[in-house]
């Protein structure tokens, strides 16, 4: 209270300004006025002091049942809207809490390129389904060398579970340095589907690494 004050300090005053012209101001001019006495008949008042005071007084009592409402109903707004932000936050964290996630690592070849697979593993303690590993090419410096013409599916993915891939790409000895990259999508529990970037770069002779994969916005 004392911190809201110090940071409103003008209207603050106003407001209490305001609050001694409504409590002692129209009151005292109330009495003020029925002391003169007029002789215009149009201002000659045909009800008495204390009639226009109780008057004024049921006017501020109105004024400030509609006021204390609007101000409950106002305070209802703000907490619906607190109590909608912090579901809406738990509920975001349990999504992302029960997202699968995989970690990606390569698993032999024969030859430089030849033959190659990797392992998809669900390091996640959530099931993941519909999968499906697609768009898989070898390139050099961004030149696709080679292409896969299959797709690698699965019905679903448990915890701890992986998914071995073994493609038929051919020797690249001329080959210096090459890069896997493929494409992956699968579906959560709660059926939102995710699509993911995978990449394995190759250097001669037989030295995989920086397997990465990333989940695509």
């Amino acid at each position: 209270m004392f911190e809201w004050i110090k940071k409103h300090k003008a209207l603050f005053i106003i407001i209490c300004v305001m609050i001694f012209i409504a409590l002692i101001g129209v009151p005292f001019a109330i009495n003020l006025l029925f002391k003169v006495d007029t002789k215009i008949n149009v201002f000659q008042a045909e009800w008495s002091a204390g009639d226009a005071l109780g008057y004024y007084g049921a006017v501020l009592s109105f004024l400030g049942t509609v006021i204390l409402g609007a101000l409950a109903l106002y305070q209802n707004h703000i907490i619906k809207e607190e109590a909608d932000k912090k579901a809406a936050l738990l509920e975001e964290k349990e999504h992302i809490e029960n997202m699968p996630k995989f970690h990606l690592r390569f698993s032999g070849c024969s030859g430089f390129g030849c033959g190659l697979s990797f392992i998809i593993k669900n390091i996640s303690n959530n099931i993941s389904y519909d999968i499906k590993i697609y768009d898989i090419r070898i390139q050099e410096f961004g030149k696709t060398l080679w292409e896969s013409s299959k797709e690698f599916t699965g019905s679903s993915l448990d915890s701890k579970g992986e998914l071995n891939v073994h493609l038929d790409s051919p020797q690249f000895n001329d080959k210096k340095e090459l890069r896997v990259i493929a494409c992956m999508s699968c579906k959560d529990k709660y059926s939102d589907s995710h699509e993911y970037l995978l990449r394995i770069n190759c250097v001669y002779p037989n030295n995989y690494d920086c397997e990465d994969i990333k989940e695509l916005a």
